[in-house]
């Protein structure tokens, strides 16, 4: 058996209906059924062999059970058994053995044709031989019978395929639906104003109110920076956000300045409350402030 199917155990515990307490199990030997052609075969085959098995006596009293009131919901299954049973009434209501090895019966003669007449065969070893006759159209019944059979087996799984794609496009659908409502809710996010920080030469200014210290709302997507460099030269500088203990938690190399300010944004998701200072290359002294983070509602 191909390693990656179940065993034919556990396949006949699923066609019994005894993995309903293995929710994972059956819903994974269900799609593997529908997708995977070899296993399909081999649950058929194994379907078979329940029949003939449940026909034959040969199950326990709760196999019994399982096959009548679970195997065979299906109305594929129903079939199955009414074809399994008309076999063995045919086969069994022939008298008798067939011979191993059947005399040889001379061919019979052809009519010679007269006039346009077209030559007919003899049909006398038809009456002669109703057993040959009923055997012939038994095996066409059957024939026909498994033709009807195949059809609607394929019919129905066709009608499972289409109806898994459409779920599965259905999925796909609602799947881009959601990541355009987060896009959507992401370009609002970010067109909130950002949480103001400043500096100046002479004294510190936040745009929260709060003296040396900013608050950062939940939907707070980033923090604004401006920091007065007075008469420093226009240039770019390298800045560093790091904790009270010095731990570097964001950074960025050669930020223009403009007219003396040097202005950029802090991620917010960067920080959470607490103390924090930021280092301008070329400034002698750190600009400390405190961080207060607002609680969603």
């Amino acid at each position: 058996m191909n390693n990656k199917f179940p065993t034919e155990d556990v396949i006949r515990q699923y066609l019994l209906g005894k993995l309903d307490d293995q929710e994972e199990l059956e819903h994974r030997l269900s799609e593997q059924m529908l997708f995977d052609h070899q296993l399909s075969e081999l649950v058929d085959s194994i379907e078979d062999e329940i029949i003939e098995d449940y026909l034959d006596g040969e199950v326990s009293t709760t196999d019994q059970v399982a096959i009548r009131q679970y195997f065979l919901r299906p109305a594929e299954r129903q079939e199955k058994l009414e074809l399994a049973q008309l076999l063995r009434r045919h086969f069994e209501t022939i008298p008798g053995d067939l011979p191993k090895k059947k005399p040889a019966i001379p061919p019979e003669p052809l009519l010679k044709p007269v006039g346009d007449a077209t030559p007919k065969l003899n049909s006398s070893h038809w009456h002669s031989n109703p057993r040959t006759f009923f055997e012939l159209a038994a095996a066409v019944l059957i024939a026909v019978i498994g033709l009807v059979y195949v059809s609607r087996i394929n019919h129905s799984w066709q009608s499972q395929l289409e109806s898994s794609h459409k779920n599965q496009t259905q999925l796909q659908d609602e799947l881009v639906q959601e990541h355009e409502q987060v896009a959507d809710l992401q370009k609002q996010l970010d067109a909130l104003p950002p949480a103001m920080l400043q500096f100046s030469n002479t004294h510190f200014r936040s745009g929260s109110g709060n003296d040396r210290g900013v608050e950062i709302k939940p939907w707070t997507q980033r923090i604004r920076v401006e920091v007065d460099l007075g008469p420093a030269p226009s240039a770019s500088y390298d800045v560093r956000l790091a904790t009270k203990a010095g731990q570097t938690i964001w950074s960025q190399e050669k930020l223009p300045a403009s007219s003396g300010v040097l202005s950029f944004d802090v991620p917010a998701k960067a920080v959470s409350a607490g103390d924090y200072c930021l280092w301008v290359s070329s400034q002698p002294n750190p600009k400390c402030f405190h961080v207060k983070a607002s609680k969603p509602l």
